[in-house]
């Protein structure tokens, strides 16, 4: 069976992430120019402490902090990235600045589906390395 990248981390949380499953789908993610930068693909949780600090404290901590922010179509993997930084002009110093793509699939972890604004969340496998997959496709910031 394959194991999840953070499970000791996960299974801290109570919610439920029964539904996420493995597919196959294209994927759009927040980026620096170096595919290769290592915060490319860190989930919130690890990439900032101070956020999840603060997620406990305001008891809104899950799981899915420990998830991988992606979204089903580029437009609105753009659209969200703007709204963010209409209230935190400096986000881009933490979310990168290019958007990626890449088709995702049952080796590389499990996902939900996507929300209204495209977003869906996945958890990786232990030793995906999902830099290899990605290909930026535009500068945003």
């Amino acid at each position: 069976m394959k194991e999840l990248k953070y499970r000791q981390f996960i299974d801290n949380y109570n919610n439920d992430i029964s539904h996420f499953e493995e597919k196959e789908t294209e994927s759009f993610r927040w980026v620096f120019d170096n595919i290769e930068n290592p915060s490319n693909f860190l989930p919130i949780y690890i990439l900032d402490e101070d956020r999840k600090k603060f997620d406990e404290r305001k008891n809104k901590a899950t799981s899915l902090g420990y998830a991988l922010s992606l979204y089903s179509t580029k437009e609105g993997s753009i659209t969200r990235y703007k709204k963010i930084l209409l209230d935190k002009p400096k986000a881009y110093l933490k979310l990168g600045t290019h958007v990626a793509t890449a088709i995702i699939d049952g080796n590389d972890g499990i996902s939900d589906l996507p929300n209204k604004d495209k977003h869906f969340s996945l958890f990786e496998y232990e030793d995906v390395n999902l830099a290899g997959k990605y290909i930026i496709v535009e500068k945003i910031y």
